[in-house]
């Protein structure tokens, strides 16, 4: 993991992600997107599929950053679900009907 400053990104449409991290732009699929940083996010490491969704697996690496708060997308036409395990239930009911 980087520990640059920002991570901006530059461009999306489907199946293409641009994301600039002080003045390094790099090209993704699928990405995972934090402060400072950014990296190719490969479904098959936790058996991520659009049913059941993002694993809490997936998140695991973000959270160890530090984050307070996290962005989860269900992707352009809203196909990817979100699986919600007790250990984060908290977390992802906090803002639900905000």
């Amino acid at each position: 993991m980087s520990t640059c400053h920002q991570s901006l990104i530059t461009h999306i449409s489907w199946g293409r992600i641009k994301v600039t991290t002080d003045g390094q732009t790099c090209q993704f699929k699928d990405c995972k997107i934090w402060w400072g940083g950014a990296k190719e996010w490969d479904w098959r490491l936790t058996g991520t599929r659009h049913q059941p969704g993002i694993q809490p697996a997936d998140i695991e690496e973000i959270l160890e950053q530090g984050i307070e708060f996290m962005v989860l997308t269900r992707g352009m036409e809203l196909m990817l679900h979100i699986v919600i395990s007790n250990k984060y239930e908290t977390l992802f009911m906090h803002n639900k009907h905000e």
